[in-house]
């Protein structure tokens, strides 16, 4: 993986240089030629003789060399009558390609085409290139055989309009007399040497002033790419040496320099595959010459050169090795006590735990290190683990570790190899009782490194075989989680703090991350999400993967790496930089990233070579466009955000001024203007932004989405949440490279059908809106990873069956009207247990349902995988529940919620849900008995509910008795709270389960619930 202006050409996606430069050629030399002209050719030919072979190839392959082509569509046939459309079409092209057929003369549509292309042949100096496809030209031009035949009949039903028939004899004569190509002169009628001699024909009528040559461009695309492991040298030195630094300055500038040129090659070229592809135009942008592209390729080659020559000098070595892909993080027992820092206090206490021998304790005794990502949790255990005394102390040892794969089957195995011992069992039983006897008598160590795992259940399995080791056995367990603790009993926990400033700046030189010096552009204190800053990374080129799906991935994997380094603390689902790492990253990213508080003065050396800017915008004491012209010096700014508005918002005066500044920053690739007034202004001018890979305008005022917008090529994420005036969208299907889509809390009622096209859409946010339906054929995103919202339709393209194309989902779904499946068969057809990777499941039905049989069989065929974990069931219309609602087999399911299912006369068994900690369940208005089939099937090795932990009922006016039977009397061993509120009619005595962790009871609107309650705290009635 290469991070930062390593990328280098990558923006030029799946393009080489020479694709990129022929379609460019074509588009800059026929544009130079004559100003208007929009197409590079118009194709003339009959339909039913060549359009579904010879014209298709034809036209296919102009379209890849970079020729802009108009072909025309069978919908702008019009009657007898040529459309408006193709006379336009024929005076913005430069050549005309007739392919002349037997049947050409046949149709007056074509005679009308040609008619009109041999008149704009002399006054625009279109060039008109005759194909002979099957026909002899001099057919043509003496109107014999099969042009004979139709002009028989042409002059039999035009004896009127003679006049007519006269000027289209004329037109196929002068036609016939110009020079053209015979699909016979090529090698008995091979079709495609005819073609490839067309193209090639049409390639050298474009451009016949000066060949261009390529070689400057493909030596600078082999400089950056060679010099990316001087790079990583020279990211690393810097640090310490100021001479490498200065020059890293230079080289990374003139990169940057390099990487913009390339990048508008390469949307130019883009543009132009679009184009072809969907037969529109889009308009294209002020873009140099290829006298100047040779020109400015060699001068930047000259500039890299003269750097590359300086690296002997400075010491600098270029890694040239490929660098493997991150792997999931491992880890042993080994380690180098020589790069351990500021550990030694905490080395002496967790000793101190381990050997300390309470006989009155749990045995095993359990220690925990807790500590953020990095802080050095896995390097004390390994320093304590081969400490002397624990070698003395302790008869067995072994290093697991955990990670976030947890399997009690796997780790069991894992423990018996660590201790000698060999399992082929397959069964959890028999590997236990290995286990089991393996430890028994025996003082062990057993180290847990990178624990995640809270399941309680989980771990009381996996724990319970080494009950059997002798008294003084110790657990020690690291981890990042603080949850874990509530399903341990722990001997005491070691909570790692901070390294000091010396040794931070120490492990940061081992461990030096260019995409770290990236961060500079947040404030001190500034929170934000661990998928803001991987789409960020991702816009701006530093994640290279040879595989194009694994970017979010690769960010994914460099965030957590980082992460590793001390590089952050986690607040719930936000970050924040440790102070002393933003200066690190601060001084590591040198002039080229910032963040600036308007008003701040900020010395123009730096901000002249700034690529990458956030502002907190001050608007305390007024403003004044001075306090912005340190900004506006950075003319090659890539990254551009306003973070933060204090003091409230700005003036308009301040808008203006950064309307004026942004339209002069062509180079933006990532632009975020998060509640920003006047947005919808300023997208008039995005339109020129070619490198925009980033568009956040969260909370914005937009009212509409500009067309202009469909311009942004490259455009990757677009972030429009919140905007919530903005009721549509434009066309969207020229955004092929877009990925990230957020459409939250916006008021957008209907998506557009060119949603289908952005094939590349990974992630599509469209929760808290008003849209009814899912836009026809939505399972055309097949790569998508994240969708919020699945909103059934009635018609076949919106259905429920467009979800079963969706296979790589993952996250969290929700399925909503689900009263619109027509047919439970295309629920079958949804194939959720083929999606295996949702965590959160949510189904809904929002009106009325007035056959339960087709509910119930709707909801059976929609069985999910058994990896869910959340499930949500509202509204649901069924008499009953399907039998997978409560099977033993969904065991990591934590929490479930049923909500208004108004017609169920019973609650399904949930009870052998063997990792439910939470347990909802609301509006079920027919169910008057909780009984015995609640718990499910009970016995002594099977305790209902054994995880529980929050049980709470609402709204059951008929609910009128709760009965337990003897199997179901240890049931609710870890309850901690219970809820009973808005069940009117319920009389009888609660069971009288033993609930020794209750610690709040809240009984509301159960006026005739008289019975005893248990003496734990209480709330309400």
């Amino acid at each position: 993986m290469h991070f930062g202006t390593k990328r280098y050409l990558k923006s030029t996606r799946n393009h080489t240089v020479k694709q990129a430069l022929k379609m460019f050629m074509a588009s800059s030399s026929s544009s130079s030629s004559r100003p208007g002209w929009v197409y590079d050719v118009f194709l003339s030919f009959r339909g039913e003789d060549t359009r579904k072979n010879f014209t298709d190839h034809l036209f296919t392959a102009l379209q890849k060399a970079g020729i802009r082509t108009f072909r025309d569509d069978d919908e702008l046939r019009i009657g007898e009558e040529i459309s408006f459309q193709l006379p336009k079409a024929i005076q913005e092209s430069k050549i005309s390609i007739v392919v002349f057929s037997k049947g050409y003369a046949s149709s007056t549509w074509c005679l009308d085409e040609l008619e009109k292309i041999l008149d704009c042949r002399q006054p625009t100096g279109q060039i008109v290139l005759p194909v002979f496809y099957d026909i002899d030209p001099s057919d043509i031009r003496k109107q014999t055989g099969s042009f004979a035949e139709a002009f028989d009949r042409h002059e039999e039903r035009f004896k009127e309009e003679m006049e007519k028939v006269q000027k289209w004899r004329k037109a196929l004569v002068e036609a016939a007399n110009i020079s053209g190509l015979d699909l016979r002169s090529f090698a008995n009628g091979h079709e495609s040497k005819l073609i490839q001699k067309i193209v090639e024909e049409v390639s050298s009528k474009l451009n016949p002033r000066f060949l261009f040559d390529d070689m400057p461009l493909k030596r600078l695309k082999t400089t950056m790419i060679s010099g990316s492991g001087l790079l990583d040298d020279a990211e690393e030195k810097q640090i310490t040496n100021r001479a490498v630094r200065d020059w890293l300055v230079e080289y990374k500038d003139a990169v940057y320099e390099a990487d913009d040129f390339l990048d508008e090659i390469a949307y130019e070229a883009l543009r132009q595959e679009l184009e072809a592809e969907a037969q529109t135009f889009i308009k294209p942008l002020e873009i140099m010459g290829l006298r100047e592209i040779e020109e400015k390729s060699r001068g930047l080659q000259e500039s890299l050169d003269y750097l590359v020559k300086q690296k002997d000098a400075l010491g600098l070595i270029n890694r040239t090795g490929k660098e493997p892909s991150s792997p999931k993080r491992r880890t042993t027992s080994l380690v180098d006590e020589r790069g351990v820092y500021g550990r030694g206090d905490d080395r002496e206490a967790i000793l101190k735990l381990l050997l300390s021998d309470d006989a009155n304790g749990e045995n095993p005794g359990v220690v925990r290190i807790v500590g953020m990502g990095g802080v050095g949790k896995t390097t004390l255990a390994q320093l304590v683990y081969n400490h002397s005394e624990v070698q003395r102390c302790f008869n067995l040892k072994a290093w697991v570790c955990v990670s976030e794969d947890f399997s009690v089957s796997k780790l069991t195995k894992v423990i018996l190899e660590e201790v000698g011992s060999k399992s082929d069992s397959g069964s959890l039983n028999q590997l236990q009782i290995q286990l089991k006897e393996r430890f028994r008598e025996n003082k062990f160590l057993l180290v847990l490194d990178d624990v995640w795992e809270e399941n309680y259940a989980e771990w009381d399995t996996l724990l319970t075989p080494l009950k059997s080791g002798a008294q003084g056995s110790k657990i020690l367990v690291t981890t990042r989680n603080e949850r874990v603790a509530s399903v341990m009993s722990t001997v005491q926990t070691r909570h790692l703090k901070e390294l000091t400033e010396d040794s931070c700046w120490f492990l940061f030189a081992k461990h030096a991350f260019v995409c770290f010096a990236y961060c500079a552009i947040f404030p001190k204190d500034y929170l934000f999400e661990k998928d803001e800053l991987v789409l960020l990374w991702m816009a701006e080129g530093f994640l290279v993967r040879s595989v194009d799906d694994e970017m979010e991935r690769a960010g994914a994997e460099c965030f957590d790496d980082l992460l590793s380094r001390s590089f952050s603390q986690q607040s719930s689902s936000l970050f924040v930089m440790h102070d002393l790492m933003h200066d690190l990253a601060t001084h590591v990213s040198g002039q080229f990233c910032f963040s600036s508080r308007l008003g701040e003065n900020n010395s123009s050396e730096g901000t002249r070579r700034t690529r990458h800017l956030s502002l907190v915008v001050d608007t305390g004491g007024g403003f004044s466009s001075t306090k912005l012209e340190n900004i506006r010096e950075a003319q090659h700014l890539r990254t551009f955000q306003t973070l933060t508005f204090v003091n409230g918002g700005p003036s308009p005066d301040f808008y203006i001024e950064i309307f004026h500044i942004l339209s002069k920053l062509g180079r933006l690739r990532v632009l975020s203007l998060s509640n920003f007034a006047g947005a919808d202004k300023l997208l008039w001018s995005t339109s020129k932004l070619k490198h925009l890979r980033y568009l956040d305008l969260f909370g914005s005022n937009l009212v509409t989405l500009p067309e202009e917008v469909s311009a942004l090529l490259n455009l990757q994420t677009l972030i429009l949440q919140e905007c919530s005036e903005l009721a549509s969208l434009p066309y969207l299907g020229n955004l092929k490279h877009l990925r990230h889509l957020n459409l939250e809390g916006t008021g957008i009622e209907r998506l557009p059908a060119s949603l289908e096209r952005l094939t590349n859409l990974r992630y599509l946010n469209i929760s808290d809106t008003p849209l009814k339906e899912m836009p026809p054929h939505i399972g055309q995103l097949a790569k998508l990873r994240t969708l919020t919202h699945f909103l059934v339709g009635r018609q076949s393209e919106t259905s429920i069956k467009e979800l079963g194309k969706l296979r790589h989902l993952r996250g969290e779904l929700h399925i909503g009207n689900l009263q619109n499946v027509v047919d439970a068969r295309d629920a079958a057809e949804a194939n959720l247990k083929g999606i295996k990777h949702l965590d959160k499941l949510r189904f809904t039905w929002d009106g009325d349902t007035h056959d339960p049989q087709h509910v119930t069989s709707t909801l059976e065929k929609l069985e999910p995988d058994g990896n869910v974990k959340y499930l949500e069931i509202d509204g649901y219309g069924g008499l009953r529940f399907p039998e997978w609602v409560g099977k033993s087999s969904f065991s990591r399911i934590v929490s479930l919620e049923l909500s208004r299912c108004t017609n169920c006369t019973s609650l399904p068994p949930l009870g052998q849900l063997a990792s439910l900690v939470r347990l909802s369940i609301e509006g079920f208005d027919k169910v008057e008995t909780v009984d015995s089939k609640f718990y499910g099937n009970c016995t002594a090795m099977k305790k209902p509910f054994k995880s529980l932990k929050t049980l709470s009922f609402r709204r059951m006016p008929e609910w009128r008795e709760w009965i337990s039977d003897e199997g179901s009397q240890e049931a609710f061993p870890l309850l901690e709270f219970l809820s009973i509120k808005e069940c009117p009619n319920l009389t009888k005595a609660l069971p009288g389960h033993n609930l020794p962790r209750v610690t709040e009871l809240r009984i509301e609107g159960c006026r005739q619930l008289a019975t005893p309650l248990p003496r734990v705290p209480t709330r309400g009635n």
